[in-house]
């Protein structure tokens, strides 16, 4: 397929892989980062410090010349290219191997699901699942913990804690940047300070500063050793990545019959649920650490307060949702979409993500007010889950918008067949009522909202003049006197 759309979309394709290696790259640029606040200092020598201020790579650019720039490239180029293989190609190669019917992925911006789940599916991912990760989901406190734990273990295994994370160990040399060695420390289990205790040393611009470190005995077999770890645990790791979000993702849309779906919606779908997964575990976790009494009595605790959580997100996440897209589908989207002489089709999946996007933008234009419904939202959102009143979520928020809303479906619909059963009335014409009696009441509710409105504003208008004109003090003078 790529060879047949190459030579006629041989743009799009250059920028998408361009757009693809940026990205690479400056993720690859965050990790290395973060592996600085993790690792001892000078562990990653062979790489240049971005954040020193005395880097200046335009300067660099300008000044060094063509065959330094000409290795660097080839340098970076292979050490971008060794990781492109670790992440990407040895994964792929071990998943195809392990699981043979699992690759390829479903990448076509075109998929077969049909265009309801389709914008089901794109809603909830741009509204809801993505700003939620995002936001909360502290990927970078979690890969920094994970790249803690593995460097913990591979220090612990190889016998390199001073090397990698800079920690207590004896039983070798001490050695220098420039790899002299400064003492020998013999082995002594009580030891419990760092193998050098100086400042570190600072190479030069554009480069991290080294600390020095103990030198085990037989470094270069642990050395060894500790690449193939490091080659192992990342390509599992990605392997991982790469398989279990989308797995996830897959299974929960086969639940609702929804088969061949593109990637980018299962792998989110997937990364969502493991969030949501490490949050409770993390929870549970914390509690469990108090006791088992106390344990219990949060479980109980809990459980009431999620079964509220429950009854109040049914009502205001499903009905509410559900009778918005309900009524917007009615009014709005059957008379443009359908014609008269069909009968529509109403899709309740679909209807009810279109209601959770227009109640998310209803939403929003009311915290721009200042009315009861804000001041109701604010009292529910400073409450929190902990404190979640069911009852005034109930009687003052979900209450009266589900009744609103399931009255503006129910009236139209008993006024259409009160008029269809007048005698004398032809098929067509009771169909045409039937199709067009939620956009007729629609419309006449919104010009009779606009002249009221216009009437208000009026006689705002009017009692604004009559104080500008007469008014003095508190009291009106020469108001509906004759000027002799």
């Amino acid at each position: 397929m790529i060879q047949n759309v190459l030579p006629i979309k041989l743009g799009t394709i250059t920028f998408f892989h361009w757009l693809a290696g940026m990205v690479y790259i400056f993720y690859f640029a965050s990790l290395v980062m973060l592996l600085r606040e993790v690792l001892r200092p000078g562990v990653l020598w062979f790489l240049r410090n971005l954040n020193d201020q005395n880097f200046h790579p335009v300067q660099e650019m300008v000044n060094l010349p063509m065959s330094r720039h000409a290795r660097r490239f080839i340098m970076s180029s292979l050490m971008f290219g060794t990781s492109v293989l670790l992440v990407l190609w040895l994964p792929c190669i071990l998943l195809q191997r392990v699981w043979p019917g699992f690759l390829p992925y479903n990448l076509s911006l075109s998929s077969g699901i049909g265009p309801l789940h389709e914008i089901q599916l794109e809603l909830l991912l741009l509204h809801f699942v993505l700003p939620t990760l995002l936001e909360h989901g502290n990927a970078r406190a979690v890969i920094k913990l994970l790249v803690k734990t593995w460097a913990r273990s591979a220090a612990r295994l190889f016998s390199l804690q001073s090397y990698l994370l800079d920690l207590p160990q004896t039983g070798g040399y001490v050695v220098s940047m420039r790899g002299t060695v400064i003492q020998e420390l013999l082995y002594d289990p009580t030891y419990d300070k760092p193998a050098y205790e100086g400042e570190a040393q600072m190479p030069g611009p554009g480069f991290a500063s080294f600390k020095p470190y103990l030198r085990p005995y037989h470094f270069g077999l642990r050395m060894v050793g500790f690449l193939v770890f490091t080659i192992g645990s990342v390509a599992m790791f990605s392997a991982l990545i790469l398989s279990v979000p989308v797995l996830l993702g897959r299974l929960v849309l086969a639940l609702f019959s929804i088969l061949s779906a593109p990637e980018i919606y299962t792998a989110a779908i997937g990364f969502y649920l493991i969030w949501v997964m490490i949050r409770c575990g993390s929870t549970l976790a914390q509690y469990a650490a108090t006791g088992l009494r106390s344990f219990m009595s949060e479980m109980a605790k809990w459980s009431v307060i999620g079964s509220k959580c429950v009854v109040a997100g049914s009502l205001l996440f499903i009905a509410i949702p559900l009778l918005l897209g309900l009524t917007c589908d009615l009014v709005v989207i059957v008379p443009l979409r359908v014609p008269l002489d069909r009968h529509p089709v109403i899709s309740f999946t679909t209807d009810w993500a279109l209601g959770l996007l227009h109640l998310k933008c209803l939403c929003g234009a009311i915290w721009l007010g200042n009315s009861q419904t804000k001041r109701s939202l604010e009292r529910v959102y400073t409450a929190g889950i902990k404190n979640i009143d069911l009852h005034f979520i109930i009687t003052e928020v979900a209450g009266p918008v589900i009744v609103f809303l399931s009255l503006s479906v129910i009236l139209p619909y008993l006024f259409a067949h009160a008029l269809i059963s007048i005698p004398g009335l032809s098929l067509p014409v009771q169909h045409i009522i039937l199709r067009t009696i939620y956009p007729a009441i629609a419309l006449i509710i919104i010009c009779m909202a606009l002249i009221y409105s216009m009437i208000k504003q009026c006689r705002k208008m009017y009692q604004k003049v009559k104080n500008d004109k007469y008014l003095i003090g508190q009291r009106l003078l020469n108001y509906g006197e004759t000027s002799k």
